[in-house]
């Protein structure tokens, strides 16, 4: 698809060609070839660079979310930022909902390696905040955010956060509920909790929940457990 239709202008096609190296690039990633999957993306990117149209631009954006998530399951976590910041930047006046949403996730992804791999938590909460601005309903930035309070031990903050999750999936309510009560000392709450979310399993349908597991481990590891 890619080769033949290389010089084609038409839009339809054009949507067609993004599409396949989105797909591309996503298979690659799920083979365990992440280099091959970037690259793969930033065709995508470099293709489309000028194209305005939006069904187009929805996948440019899904591109470079993609390539910033693969970067930062290689460990390089500043070229992750960077990219993160490719898309932030790119779609900051974009109106349409899919891409709102796909920026919301941006933020929450850099936010996550900035508090996770750089241990900031003041920019990372500043970071979540910022997503929360582009969708007021983005449950991964409300869920990471009140990962940040536990960590943090601000627990009034993480409860309220907590509250207002009843959308999120179950083994990630029962590992936040864990995190919670591990900050408050309540070690055999915690393990029971851990226990739910393990028998659930950590991928759900939407969101995948090995962040927080490494969360409350590194909690348990803090705090003495």
């Amino acid at each position: 698809v890619i080769a033949r239709f290389a010089t084609v202008t038409e839009t339809d096609i054009l949507n067609l060609v993004a599409m396949a190296l989105v797909n591309k690039g996503a298979r690659l990633g799920m083979l365990g070839r992440p280099e091959e999957a970037i690259a793969a993306c930033d065709e995508v990117i470099a293709r489309f660079a000028t194209v305005t149209e939006t069904d187009i631009l929805n996948l440019v954006a899904m591109a470079l979310v993609n390539k910033g998530a693969r970067l930062g399951m290689l460990g390089r976590p500043e070229e992750a930022i960077a990219a993160c910041d490719e898309v932030i930047a790119r779609f900051a006046t974009v109106t349409e909902t899919d891409i709102l949403n796909l920026v919301a996730n941006t933020l929450v992804n850099k936010a996550n390696i900035i508090a996770d791999q750089f241990g900031d938590p003041v920019a990372a909460e500043r970071t979540y905040l910022e997503a929360l601005q582009h969708d007021a309903s983005c449950l991964a930035a409300k869920a990471n955010l009140a990962w940040l309070y536990v960590t943090a031990a601000r627990l009034d903050d993480a409860q309220t956060l907590r509250a207002s999750l009843t959308g999120l999936e179950p083994a990630g309510l029962a590992l936040l509920d864990a995190g919670l009560a591990l900050a408050a000392d309540n070690f055999g709450a915690a393990t029971g909790h851990l226990a739910t979310a393990l028998d659930l399993g950590l991928k759900g349908r939407e969101l995948d929940f090995f962040d927080d597991l490494l969360r409350l481990l590194r909690l348990a590891e803090a705090r003495g457990y």
